[in-house]
C-alpha cells in the first residue's frame, strides 16, 4: 500500500500505535489516535515507546491534525449525492433543495467521482481510516 496515497499530508508517524511501554514511570503524553483523527492524552511508562509520543497536545496537533476542509459555499442547489465534509462515512443527498444524510454501509466511505461507497482507501474522502491500519 503507498501511504501517501491513503494519508496524504499525514506523518507516517501519526498512524503509530500508542505505546504506553513497559517501565513504572509515569509521565503525561500525548499520541495521535488515528481512528479518532484527534490526539489524546496517555500515561507513558517511560521507555520502549515510539515516536507517536508528543509532551504538549500542540506538538502533536501540529504534526498529526490535518486542517480541517473550509465549509462548502452550496447547500443542496442541485440535486445529487456529496461528500459530507464531516462524516466520510455518510454523504448528502440533495433533492428538491433538502439536505438529506445519508449512510454508508458500516466500514465504507462514499466516494464522489464514483458516486457510491467504497473501501476508505478507494474512495476520496478522508484517508485516515484505510482498512489495514484498523487491524492495528
Amino acid at each position: 500500500m503507498n501511504y501517501d496515497i491513503c494519508f496524504p499530508g499525514r506523518d507516517r508517524i501519526c498512524s503509530l500505535m500508542k505505546i504506553v511501554g513497559p517501565c513504572r514511570g509515569r509521565s503525561e503524553r500525548y499520541f495521535f489516535n488515528i481512528r479518532s483523527g484527534k490526539c489524546e492524552k496517555f500515561m507513558y511508562s517511560g521507555c520502549m515507546g515510539n515516536e507517536n509520543n508528543f509532551g504538549t497536545l500542540e506538538e502533536c496537533e501540529q504534526r498529526c491534525k490535518k486542517p480541517r476542509p473550509p465549509e462548502p459555499d452550496w447547500k443542496c442547489l442541485i440535486d445529487g449525492y456529496y461528500t459530507n465534509p464531516d462524516n466520510c462515512s455518510t454523504y448528502i443527498a440533495c433533492s428538491n433543495r433538502k439536505e438529506y444524510i445519508m449512510p454508508c454501509p458500516k466500514g465504507l466511505h462514499f466516494d464522489h467521482q464514483r458516486q457510491r461507497c467504497e473501501r476508505p482507501c478507494d474512495a476520496y474522502c478522508d484517508k485516515s481510516l484505510c482498512n489495514v491500519y484498523l487491524k492495528l
